[in-house]
């Protein structure tokens, strides 16, 4: 049968009523696919890198404005800002991340909405892909982490600071457990692999945006585990394949669920006592 009687796709014969190249099975799982990354966002690269740029600032400044804020109420004076780093201020610190978070978050809202113009979640692409979805996330951070027990059995791992921020008190637990499955992962995906991957995919290409994105992750990471090879290790390895995801799906919400099952496992880790060696 000449080929142009064929579906392209599944090679099914078509009817005579059936003028698309593709069938109505196939047709309907066409409609079904995501939308291409090749198509250009609606914000350019600028805004991309100025929306991460502000999210570095915040979870930077806006920490240690908590702490001296707080230092002042209680009436410390220089010579005591010392205790400013005691249990108390440090959880004072820890939890300025939610307001850096939730700026970063009206910010990022503002740039993928055009000032109200775009849908937020459709125009980030929040939904399942036909070949990755939950049972897919499953697996992927299930392989993350037996990847990560055998690189424990090669790569030297000594104490890093994050480690030592663990053990300053269980309310500090519990606020990094909170903050590691309920706001990181959504703001550190609309980040990364939200609006800067695909601004850097239409100007570098997918290879380029790909590993772009897995550096910059991974380098925001650096100065809280640069003790540990493995954890250095592991932050890009999870960075590499969360940004995969997005480019093979097109959508977010893959990359936010496999974000925040990983950092749920972490955070029962943490609550439990076994990430500090309790």
């Amino acid at each position: 049968m000449d080929e142009r009687h064929n579906c392209a796709l599944c090679g099914r014969p078509l009817a005579q009523a059936e003028t698309e190249r593709l069938c109505s099975i196939c047709l309907q799982r066409e409609a079904q696919q995501p939308p291409s990354l090749l198509e250009p966002p609606p914000w350019g690269l600028g805004a991309a890198f100025a929306l991460w740029i502000f999210f570095i600032f915040a979870i930077s400044l806006l920490p240690a404005l908590g702490v001296l804020f707080w230092a002042m109420a209680r009436g410390y004076s220089p010579t005591d800002l010392d205790r400013a780093h005691g249990p108390e201020g440090t959880l004072v610190q820890i939890s300025m991340l939610f307001l850096a978070h939730l700026l970063t978050l009206l910010i990022g809202w503002v740039v993928v909405t055009q000032g109200r113009r775009r849908p937020f979640l459709q125009t980030l692409g929040w939904r399942w892909h036909p070949r990755f979805r939950l049972r897919h996330v499953v697996f992927t951070v299930g392989g993350l982490y037996g990847l990560l027990f055998a690189l424990s059995l090669l790569l030297p791992s000594r104490e890093t600071a994050f480690d030592r921020l663990l053990q300053t008190s269980p309310h500090v637990r519990v606020i990094i457990a909170l903050l590691a499955v309920g706001t990181a992962p959504l703001v550190e995906e609309l980040v990364y692999r939200g609006v800067l991957y695909p601004a850097l995919q239409i100007r570098l290409g997918r290879a380029r945006a790909i590993t772009f994105v897995t550096i910059l992750f991974a380098i925001v990471h650096y100065p809280q585990y640069s003790a540990s090879t493995l954890i250095l290790v592991a932050v890009t390895v999870l960075s590499f394949v969360i940004t995969m995801i997005r480019a093979y799906t097109g959508q977010l919400l893959p990359c936010v669920a496999t974000h925040l099952i990983y950092n749920a496992i972490g955070a029962f880790l943490i609550l439990s006592g076994y990430a500090f060696g309790e």
